[in-house]
């Protein structure tokens, strides 16, 4: 099996085969290198006419004349089939296998034919086993742990860009796989990171933070309100829908470095306006903090962020029960008492 950034290599440097299987869960992957190969591939004017995609096969022949047939006014053709139905076995009658074949054996030079898969197909199927021993196989498979976090830097490379590990991170625990998301989100913080390129996770967090899930702003509002119950039901909520404790923890400490920032500049007379661009938040956001604020010292907030910070710690160096940790946190910042009038500052 192929490994898929040599094989864009491969692509890009002229070094195209007639035929390739892509197997693979991952849509984002598959889209992106089919895209590859209508870029490099179907160069000029004639690029439309040079490709076609097959959602649905009737008969393998159908496929196999279209792809004996030469590109028009073009050195190569691209045939994508998408049909997953192809793979089951006795889709097609032995004519046309044997057909199918005969054209693996010969195959269009000025033609390249790419069957598209998932990771359910039947590899014991006749065409499955001709093309693996004909074509080069190229995997799309969503990357994990630390493939993913390679995947984040590349993408970020792309832009000439290089996060530090807590962004990468925070990233790969939102995305929940989703390359889609990442691939946007990385868009949005190069663009708001301008021309800066060695990038730190406080240095984007504002335009991060306005994509997380509303979930965990409404747990930290029960929070804030003391309403332990509802605060670790919404917790719970989330966990549930997959959300990384990572993530939830993070989120937890912006909003107190918020309130620690707020009670910072305010004490040094700093206008709502000038509070506002030095949070970068709305007025809207900002009437809430000050008045969640005007609860805590900064003595009780810092407290609370080194904490955090200890928790963050925590997970990605222990295997203890996050959701426990978590839990324990949540009923700790609801009930501990947060300002000592007697020493506030």
């Amino acid at each position: 099996m192929a490994d898929l950034n040599n094989a864009l290599k491969e692509l890009k440097s002229g070094n195209v085969l007639p035929v390739y299987l892509v197997i693979g869960d991952n849509d984002f992957l598959k889209d992106s290198l089919i895209e590859n190969f209508k870029k490099i591939l179907l160069q000029g004017d004639n690029g439309d006419f040079n490709y076609q995609k097959y959602d649905k096969v009737e008969a393998l022949k159908e496929i196999i004349d279209a792809a004996n047939s030469m590109p028009f006014f073009s050195e190569k053709k691209l045939l994508v089939v998408k049909d997953e139905g192809v793979f089951k076995p006795g889709a097609f009658n032995d004519n046309e296998y044997k057909y199918f074949i005969e054209y693996l054996a010969d195959p269009n030079p000025a033609t390249c034919l790419m069957f598209v898969a998932g990771n359910e197909v039947d590899k014991r199927g006749k065409l499955y086993k001709r093309l693996s021993e004909s074509g080069k196989i190229l995997d799309c498979e969503t990357p994990k742990g630390v493939q993913l976090l390679k995947w984040i830097n590349r993408e970020f490379a792309f832009y000439d860009k290089k996060p530090d590990a807590d962004l990468v991170n925070l990233l790969a625990s939102a995305a929940k796989g989703d390359l889609y998301f990442l691939v946007n989100e990385i868009k949005k913080i190069c663009s708001y990171a301008g021309s800066k390129q060695n990038l730190k996770l406080e240095d984007v967090q504002e335009v991060l933070a306005k994509t997380l899930d509303a979930g965990i702003f409404q747990m930290i509002d029960h929070l804030a309100e003391k309403k332990l119950n509802k605060a670790l039901k919404g917790l719970n909520d989330l966990l549930e829908l997959g959300e990384s404790p990572i993530l939830i923890n993070y989120m937890l400490a912006r909003h107190y470095r918020q309130l620690l920032q707020y009670l910072t500049y305010s004490k040094r007379g700093l206008s709502e306006k000038q509070l506002s661009q030095k949070l970068g938040v709305p007025f809207f956001v900002l009437g809430k903090l000050g008045k969640q604020a005007g609860s805590f010292s900064i003595q009780s907030l810092t407290d609370i962020l080194n904490g955090l910070y200890e928790l963050d710690l925590r997970f990605k160096t222990s295997s203890s029960d996050s959701k426990r940790m978590l839990e324990l946190t949540i009923i700790k910042l609801a009930t501990k008492p947060r300002k000592d009038k007697s020493k506030a500052n």
